[in-house]
This record gives C-alpha cells, structure tokens and sequence, in this order.
C-alpha cells in the first residue's frame, strides 16, 4: 500500500460515486469550487496494486486564527481498513509538517445519524 496524490478528474469521481456513500464535500466538483475561493486543496489516496482503498480531499483553510487542515465527510472507503488509515494519517502528518500546520480538523461521514 502506498499514499498517492490523484489528479485524473474520472479515477477520482469513479472511485467516490462507487463507495457505499457519496459525500458531497468529497466530490471534484466542490473541491473545484472551493479552489475558485482560494482554497488549495489536496486529493489523496491509498492505493493497494493501483486500486484506490481509501481517498480524502483536504481542504487548505485560512482562518482568522491561523491555517488549518478540514477533512469534510471524509475518508472515503468502502471497507474500513485500519493499516490504510493509518498509513492516511502517516502521509497527512508529513504533510502538516512540511506545511507548518498544528491542526487538523476531521469531520467524518457518520451512516447512523
């Protein structure tokens, strides 16, 4: 398994209009939304022999408090698989790191409520 950036339109809508649940906020056409907002935003995947296990769009957020990670109703899966996730938070720490953040916020897609 891997962590890989995805940058085709088509694999990342296909692999989200195929998970169990479509969240919105993790559609391309809101992220592209919010790029015209000037918010950056990162697609993310964990790959397993090139099939996506696990994807996220993280939204790049300027507050008056600082910049922080949002991670709306995401990740996206279709089975939960704890060695992916974790490899998702290895990489989205990296990248806190090399961007200087201290916050991430998760706001995780919850089938009960």
């Amino acid at each position: 398994m891997k962590v890989i950036e995805i940058k085709d339109k088509s694999r990342w809508e296909a692999f989200i209009l195929s998970s169990n649940w479509t969240p919105f906020f993790q559609s391309w056409s809101f992220g592209e939304s919010q790029k015209q907002s000037n918010c950056s935003i990162y697609r993310i995947a964990v790959v397993n022999q090139s099939k996506i296990t696990m994807a996220v769009q993280i939204f790049d957020i300027k507050a008056k408090k600082g910049r922080f990670f949002h991670l709306r109703h995401g990740p996206v899966f279709n089975k939960f698989s704890e060695p992916a996730f974790n490899l998702l938070l290895k990489h989205l720490l990296k990248i806190g790191k090399k961007t200087k953040y201290l916050v991430v916020k998760n706001e995780p897609f919850n089938l009960n409520c």
